[in-house]
């Protein structure tokens, strides 16, 4: 397996020519099951689904001993839209190799999309557990199949794992929201203002949060600190696409908030 893992590392340049290169070679090798598979890798790249699955199977047929492949037809099938057939290949390869954390991630994925949040949650959980360096990709899949109880835990444990990374401090912070966990939103909201060189988003965030806690006041206070931070930052960066459309959700929002009173 390593060796075919670093032929396919080893190849450059374009896709097609990549393809045509690998027909070549099984033109000369029509038995070769590395060279299917590695064919049929190429062509998963490319998004070939049909032309990647036949290789893939036959790289299967011609060595029933390569693992790799029921690997590679998982995330193929996955990739094509049918979650059952992928799931079935992971499965052989699992049985093989139940350990890889890879394979029990896209299985988890696969178990998602059949519905079967319970054991979508437990192959999220065994892979997180055997990755060296998990990404926070993996704990937001995780807690997309998490029941309520369970996700800000989750989120949590990969905070502590991985540090305070954005993406992951704001899926608590939404979660914290749906549960109207206000106090604790807020919390968060302070930790990542007070580490940020930079306060505008989260002070608009603040407004927002206050704004649902009913607390309006504060939310127009939170607005107007806000602004002041856009209106403070240098005309290049207050040009940016991303804090023109900050500063006018501000502003509305302080518009709304003062019609209101």
């Amino acid at each position: 397996m390593i060796a075919i893992l670093l032929l396919l590392a080893s190849t450059h340049g374009d896709l097609d020519d990549q393809i045509a290169e690998a027909t070549r070679r099984i033109e000369r090798s029509p038995r070769d099951a590395a060279l299917r598979f590695r064919r049929g890798e190429l062509h998963r790249f490319h998004e070939d689904w049909p032309a990647a699955l036949a290789d893939l199977r036959r790289a299967a047929e011609l060595d029933p001993a390569l693992e790799v492949v029921d690997l590679a037809l998982g995330k193929t099938w996955m990739k094509a839209g049918d979650a059952a057939k992928a799931r079935e290949a992971l499965d052989r390869f699992l049985k093989r190799q139940p350990d890889h954390a890879d394979a029990l991630s896209e299985r988890g994925r696969a178990l998602a999309a059949l519905g079967l949040r319970k054991e979508a949650e437990a192959d999220f959980t065994r892979a997180i557990g055997l990755m060296a360096e998990p990404r926070p990709e993996n704990y937001l899949e995780r807690a997309r199949v998490q029941p309520a109880d369970r996700v800000a835990a989750g989120i949590e444990e990969g905070l502590r794992r991985l540090g305070s990374v954005v993406t992951l401090e704001l899926a608590a912070l939404d979660f914290e929201l749906e549960s109207r966990s206000y106090d604790a939103a807020l919390a968060r909201l302070a930790r990542l203002a007070e580490a940020s060189p930079r306060k505008e988003t989260w002070l608009a965030r603040r407004g927002e949060v206050l704004g649902a806690a009913g607390r309006p006041e504060e939310a127009r206070a939170a607005f107007a600190g806000a602004l002041a931070a856009i209106e403070a930052l240098p005309p290049g960066r207050r040009g940016a696409r991303a804090v023109v459309e900050l500063e006018k959700r501000v502003r509305e929002a302080l518009e709304v908030r003062h019609e209101g009173r």
